[in-house]
């Protein structure tokens, strides 16, 4: 089986390396990451990080994809870090047991490496990751952003929210875009079932065209049990889909779990979205933060809205209207 191609990005995109040890012994302290757990340092650099990390944590695991600085971290730290070469989005932590990330992530694969860190093993208990901060918003969604797939499927395993602001003298060379540092804290663990109503849920929520989310909830759930929810939580009729509050997700994924029916009327949407989002161009997340989407842009696209049927999730799309 062949891996994924692995693209190079330019060093001013991709690798900023933390100028002192300083800040990395603040962000420690104001860190609530157990030391009683191993940590893997993620793109270990040229090891300021694991270097901070020696006396306070005994079981460190140092992941670096570049030959040279894997061959100078394996000398220098011999015998007191597994030092391994690899890149993190595509290889299995060397590790069985509950762990703890941290690490300064290229910018140029913000989305991949967070997803692999937050969603590739359920050992992971806790994480530390420097970000660019306009991506580190879009993963923790409200209060610094307005919701997304990506910072609601977050919310449903993780409490996260911003550590610290760093400057951009902070790091070697000086990177173009502000950074933060975003603490990840595991709450829950979902079941592989349930893993697949929430997928399916926000698929089919954000995959179609509603001008409010009481219209897409309607299309899968009673009208009375929806506006039962909206009331209780004080939620307009009227309100779209990225202004709702986690919780009034949370509520329609236990009603969800309650009425198979309804879940079975959403199912397959996650396969579907991503297949319509596989034929899209790729775009840079570094340098192109997205305006939000008009009903025009959305019609261009996607090839058609998400419409449940007796039967179940229908996979055929609709022209748009």
């Amino acid at each position: 089986m062949h891996s994924p191609k692995q693209y190079h990005t330019p060093l001013s995109l991709s690798q900023n390396f933390i100028r002192s040890p300083q800040l990395i012994e603040k962000i420690l302290k104001k860190s609530s990451l157990p030391r009683k757990f191993p940590i893997v340092d993620i793109g270990a650099g040229k090891g300021m990080i694991t270097r901070t990390l020696l006396p306070e944590f005994e079981k460190i695991v140092a992941i670096e994809p570049d030959k040279q600085l894997f061959e100078m971290l394996e000398k220098e730290f011999q015998g007191r870090v597994n030092v391994v070469k690899g890149d993190v989005r595509f290889m299995k932590i060397p590790l069985y047991e509950k762990y703890s990330m941290i690490g300064n992530i290229p910018f140029a694969y913000t989305a991949d490496i967070v997803k692999k860190v937050l969603f590739g093993s359920s050992n992971v208990q806790s994480a530390v990751l420097f970000m660019q901060r306009d991506a580190a918003y879009r993963f923790l969604g409200q209060p610094h952003d307005k919701e997304s797939m990506q910072s609601l499927r977050v919310k449903f395993e993780w409490n996260a929210d911003i550590l610290h602001r760093c400057k951009r003298e902070d790091f070697i060379p000086q990177p173009r875009v502000n950074v933060v540092v975003v603490e990840f804290s595991r709450k829950w663990q979902l079941s592989i079932q349930e893993a697949r109503i929430v997928d399916n849920l926000l698929a089919f929520m954000f995959g179609g065209w509603w001008k409010t989310a009481a219209e897409g909830f309607y299309a899968f759930l009673p009208k009375a049990l929806v506006n039962r929810e909206l009331s209780l939580l004080k939620v307009p009729l009227n309100a779209t889909i990225r202004e709702l509050p986690f919780e009034l997700w949370e509520a329609i994924f236990r009603l969800l779990e309650k009425n198979p029916a309804s879940a079975q009327k959403i199912k397959g949407a996650s396969m579907v979205l991503k297949s319509r989002q596989d034929t899209l161009q790729k775009r840079h997340r570094t340098t192109y933060r997205p305006q939000e989407k008009t009903r025009d842009s959305a019609k261009r696209s996607f090839s058609g809205k998400f419409r449940p049927k007796k039967s179940g999730f229908s996979r055929k799309s609709r022209s748009p209207r």
